[in-house]
Order: structure tokens, then C-alpha cells, then sequence
């Protein structure tokens, strides 16, 4: 898991 993969994971949990 890199860092962009990272983020774009957090921000859909956050987005929910």
C-alpha cells in the first residue's frame, strides 16, 4: 500500500 493509496482509502471512509 503507497501513501496515494493510502489517502485515497481514508478519504472514502472519510467521506462516508
Amino acid at each position: 500500500m503507497t501513501v496515494d493509496t493510502a489517502i485515497k482509502w481514508l478519504g472514502e471512509i472519510n467521506y462516508v
